[in-house]
């Protein structure tokens, strides 16, 4: 029978095989030192830039958050007195300000979700001050950047449809609101049904608005708009 061949691990050797082992590896090093060295700086590169890339990326999404409240924090209520309980409400000039804090952000972290979300901002505090074309052009531009199953999605959508309602465009609001009633989750439906009813009955159309505002009525039990959507109906 042939003999069987034994293979032995670096332990089992004895001293002068380990030896010639030892050599032999590093004779192979030696003639292979290019490749090997060029193996070993590339894995390194890449352990290298991974760490680094993933430091940096956490870096400037936390500078986001910092800059994104600060941003924020000159439109918290003040209250004008001890004796008054309610807040004064941010300027005009104040929440101009934070838009133009916001656009900053947006410029310098367009790509973190801190970013997105400032587009989003940007586009409530312009429908606060009724500056809709502006309002218009953030939310838009949102909505295209935001993944459709991300629920500040259906959010976007909504602040849009609003949008399109105080610049007149009715048929745009049934469309956006659309969007919102036909997807997967309920997020936001009441509102999609109400002001798409709303609309509605700014076009004439007082019969299919009144059916928008019964499956309000009857499938949102708990929404704020329940009762304000009852009372319309008794209008229609």
């Amino acid at each position: 029978m042939p003999k069987e061949d034994v293979k032995f691990t670096r332990k089992e050797l004895k001293e002068d095989e380990l030896v010639t082992f030892s050599t032999k590896a590093l004779k192979w090093l030696e003639q292979n030192r290019k490749p090997v060295l060029t193996t070993v700086i590339s894995v390194i590169v890449v352990v290298v830039l991974y760490y680094s890339i993933s430091a940096f990326i956490k870096y400037r999404a936390e500078k986001a958050s910092n800059e994104y409240i600060e941003a924020l924090e000159g439109l918290q209520p003040k209250s004008r007195s001890q004796d008054e309980m309610i807040p004064e409400s941010p300027s005009r000039d104040e929440i101009k300000n934070a838009i133009s804090k916001l656009e900053a952000i947006y410029n310098k972290y367009g790509f973190t979700g801190v970013g997105k979300i400032s587009l989003l901002k940007m586009a409530q505090l312009n429908y606060d001050i009724r500056d809709y074309d502006a309002s218009l052009k953030y939310a838009k531009e949102f909505i295209s950047k935001i993944d459709s199953n991300d629920p500040l999605y259906i959010a976007g959508i909504l602040l849009l449809a609003n949008v399109n309602f105080a610049r007149s465009d009715f048929n745009g609001v049934i469309e956006n609101c659309e969007k919102i009633t036909n997807s997967s989750t309920n997020l936001l439906k009441d509102e999609a049904l109400f002001i798409s009813a709303k609309a509605l009955i700014k076009l004439n159309k007082k019969e299919e608005a009144k059916n928008k505002l019964k499956e309000l009525v009857e499938k949102y039990q708990n929404s704020h708009l329940k009762n304000e959507a009852s009372e319309i109906i008794k209008t229609l």
